[in-house]
């Protein structure tokens, strides 16, 4: 019997890709190692399969009935051949879906991405309230894209990325702050201008969906002169096929009436500072 063979007799738990649910070959799992406990590295197994098995593009597979994204692979040789590769497999625990600010503003669907959860720490910025903020990494395979400033909805829960990284494991891993529970809201965009001739104030009303978001989450520092955000102060995103802010723009929100006091111009959305009952 040739090694590779012998290699892969053991092989008998059938592996599908994740997503289409075709199947594609045979592996087994490694023993688990039961010291590990509340860590990230607990959520993983290592999975065998023979050295020429070709795995889903987008390296996502469900066995034994559960779901792992492959990260690493570690091949073994002998004869100048290899007999095996044992891969790393973090355990995907649900479908999230990933938007882009400008999907959030749209309504769009965005893409549904099997993905697991590592809760990281509460954080609280202390010179301004008690409210405590979740942080989490989201583990998603290596393939995927998956940017800064995306939004990333789990179980529920939309969660804002801060920074994107491959891990030591082979895992894509987004660190998210949690956002807060209304986060979405449809409201009234008011842009207000003056006839410099007639000193007549008009008033534009533009029905809009916007994304809020803690200034921490979302900002830029664009001029050193630029006043200091506050605690009363919001990032709040709008489309921009949908509406134009202006500085001065009024909003009518959930935590009361908000004006525009500057803007970010990025590519599909304008992020927006503003100030609660200003």
């Amino acid at each position: 019997m040739k090694l590779q063979k012998a290699a892969a007799h053991f092989n008998r738990m059938l592996c599908r890709d994740a997503y289409s649910g075709r199947a594609f070959g045979y592996g087994q799992l490694g023993l688990y190692d039961d010291s590990k406990r509340d860590t990230e590295g607990g959520e993983r197994r290592i999975i065998e399969f023979a050295g020429d098995v070709e795995f889903p593009t987008r390296r996502t597979i469900q066995a034994a009935g559960t779901h792992y994204i492959l990260g690493h692979g570690f091949p073994d040789h002998a004869m100048g051949r290899v007999i095996r590769i044992k891969y790393v497999a973090h355990e995907a625990t649900r479908l999230a879906k990933v938007q882009t600010l400008d999907d959030v503003c749209l309504s769009l669907a965005g893409t549904d991405l099997w993905a697991a959860r590592a809760w990281v720490k509460d954080s609280k910025e202390v010179d301004e309230s008690s409210q405590m903020i979740g942080v989490n990494h989201f583990h998603f395979s290596e393939v995927e894209t998956i940017n800064v400033s995306d939004i990333v909805t789990f179980d529920g829960v939309m969660n804002i990325v801060r920074k994107v990284m491959v891990g030591s494991a082979g895992t894509k891993i987004a660190t998210c702050d949690e956002l807060q529970d209304a986060a979405v809201e449809s409201t009234v965009l008011t842009n207000h201008t003056m006839d410099p001739v007639t000193q007549v104030a008009t008033s534009s009303p533009t029905p809009v969906k916007v994304l809020k978001v803690r200034w921490q989450s979302l900002f830029e520092f664009k001029d050193s002169a630029s006043p200091a955000f506050q605690p009363d102060n919001l990032q709040v995103v709008i489309a921009k096929s949908v509406a134009t802010p202006t500085v001065g723009s009024t909003l009518s929100l959930t935590e009361g009436k908000a004006r525009v006091v500057s803007i970010l111009d990025r590519p599909d959305v304008w992020v927006c500072r503003v100030v609660l009952n200003g």
